[in-house]
């Protein structure tokens, strides 16, 4: 599940059955913060200051950046029997920011499938 947070105060949660709003509606520019969270973790990104809070510890990565763009992706992996049916099923969820710096991407990522937690520099 995430929630996103604009500029103006105005939180998006994500579509449920409660009338929720999905992904591809969210105004990119008019994004704050945007969190991720599932039954174990809640990973929180600030748009403003690049500053990620992983279950409530912040954690900041080097750089004198600004201009952050969201990034969030989920990447699943089945496995599958001969015939073809499902076994074993990890979701992973990503969310993190990206920038320009001297026409260079910057990428700074957190994942997670609710045991492990991942990060990612780019």
């Amino acid at each position: 599940m995430w929630i996103a947070y604009y500029k103006n105060g105005i939180e998006l949660h994500e579509d449920s059955k409660e009338g929720g709003v999905r992904f591809d509606e969210i105004d990119q520019n008019q994004l704050s913060r945007f969190e991720v969270h599932d039954k174990i973790h809640k990973i929180c990104v600030d748009l403003n200051t690049g500053v990620f809070n992983v279950d409530g510890a912040d954690l900041i990565f080097d750089g004198q950046f600004s201009d952050f763009r969201l990034i969030y992706f989920k990447r699943v992996r089945q496995t599958l029997t001969l015939s073809n049916t499902v076994v074993k099923k990890e979701i992973i969820l990503f969310v993190g920011w990206q920038t320009s710096c001297d026409g260079i991407n910057i990428k700074r990522y957190v994942g997670f499938d609710g045991n492990k937690l991942f990060v990612h520099c780019k």
